[in-house]
């Protein structure tokens, strides 16, 4: 059976409309568009996090032990104090600028301009570059001395920072305003002493009126830096320079000479001063001994001077008895001749040869 138009009609589709197919894959689609867009979104959200927090985390510093620092915010300081060692934080650059300075370390800065090209090979093999006859302009550095001589001087300057401040930001770059001070207190000085006493006679003197200079202009200039001993080296012209070493070693060895002879002339002194002291003192002593027996003779007799008053005879035997003593207590032989006697005596004095003993030389001995 044939259906009518009608109901043949109401179910027929529309040319304008999707198919169910198409239609369920088209929302299969979005719901996917919009899963991923979902997920980007998350996945940059956290992205930006992240930068964010990294950005400020990049604005941590440390300070160690023996620096100092400062921020700048866009080039200006933020704080008149600064910040000691330990964990800091900025922002970032180019917002704020760390601007750290070692203060407790020495610093140092050397100036050549007066001194002889040298090659960094031989300088940090301590040796010097071979003679040429003659300095080349620009080349080589040298001063000039008041004498109107020519010399080499080098100075190495070496400093603390004592004002972070003035230190770092009263000059774009100290260093080589530090070299060019330098380099003018050493033409300034060396033009002050003749070349004779920078080398040997007045080094002292030279380099205190180096310092002198220096140390006025680091006040003039306000550096914020205390300045610690200064290095110098002084040399003459390398093709003169072995005969001003010939002059130092005849200087040295007459210096030697002369401490040799000098020593020797304070020990010959030495010496005649202990002879003159021990003659003196021998006469002296000698002198005392015969002021000393004189005296007591002088008592003796004054002593005796009474006894001899009351009976002259007696004290003259008594003296010859007392003089025959002493007399016949050295002599081996002895003579009695009694006073009474008339007859005559004859005395045999020589009693005969006696053959003396022989002596052994002992020279001349050998031993058996």
């Amino acid at each position: 059976m044939k259906d009518s138009p009608e109901k043949s009609k109401s179910i027929s589709p529309s040319p304008d409309a999707d198919p169910p197919i198409r239609r369920s894959v088209d929302d299969t689609g979005s719901q996917a568009l919009s899963e991923a867009l979902r997920t980007t979104f998350v996945i940059i959200k956290v992205l930006m996090v992240g930068l964010v927090v990294a950005f400020f985390a990049s604005g941590i510093f440390t300070v160690e032990n023996n620096e100092v620092a400062t921020v700048l915010r866009f080039g200006r300081q933020t704080s008149t104090e600064l910040l000691g060692p330990g964990l800091h934080w900025a922002f970032p650059y180019p917002i704020d600028e760390k601007v750290k300075i070692a203060v407790s370390q020495s610093h140092s800065v050397t100036a050549t301009n007066g001194w002889y090209a040298i090659t960094p090979e031989l300088e940090a093999l301590g040796e010097i570059p071979p003679p040429r006859a003659s300095m080349m302009p620009g080349y080589d550095g040298y001063t000039l001395t008041n004498d109107g001589n020519i010399i080499h001087v080098k100075a190495t300057l070496k400093y603390r920072i004592s004002n972070a401040m003035d230190y770092r930001f009263r000059f774009a770059d100290i260093e080589p305003l530090l070299k060019n001070i330098v380099d003018n207190a050493l033409f300034y000085a060396s033009s002050q002493f003749s070349a004779d006493d920078i080398l040997y006679q007045e080094k002292d003197r030279f380099q205190f009126r180096l310092n002198s200079k220096i140390n006025q202009s680091i006040i003039d200039y306000d550096l914020g830096i205390t300045l610690e001993p200064l290095d110098i080296q002084t040399s003459a012209p390398l093709d003169v320079q072995e005969s001003f070493d010939a002059v130092i070693t005849a200087e040295s060895e007459a210096n030697r000479l002369s401490q040799e002879a000098e020593g020797y002339r304070s020990t010959q002194v030495a010496l005649a001063d202990g002879d003159y002291q021990k003659i003196i003192n021998a006469g002296l002593t000698e002198s005392n001994r015969v002021v000393n027996a004189v005296a007591a003779d002088a008592q003796y007799f004054k002593d005796q001077l009474p006894h001899y008053q009351r009976n002259p005879e007696l004290f003259k035997r008594r003296l010859l008895v007392e003089a025959m003593g002493r007399i016949f207590s050295k002599a081996s032989h002895k003579f009695f001749l009694p006073e009474s006697s008339n007859r005559d005596l004859r005395i045999l004095l020589n009693r005969g040869f006696k053959e003396p003993k022989k002596r052994t030389d002992p020279q001349m001995s050998t031993t058996p």
